[in-house]
């Protein structure tokens, strides 16, 4: 009963691994994003670089 136990364990700790790692993923891309679009709303940088940036 122990193993199966340890493998629910593992499981979960991989699961909540996964979640952390997807989670922290999306909110580094959102941010970058956020940050580009402050600086074409503010004139820093111009159109094109908007969108040559925006594809990367």
């Amino acid at each position: 009963m122990h193993i199966v136990d340890l493998v629910f364990l593992v499981l979960f700790v991989f699961l909540v691994y996964m979640l952390f790692k997807s989670y922290k993923k999306q909110n580094s891309t959102n941010s970058a994003i956020e940050i580009l679009n402050i600086k074409f709303a503010k004139g820093e940088i111009s159109e094109e670089e908007y969108l040559n940036k925006r594809i990367l």
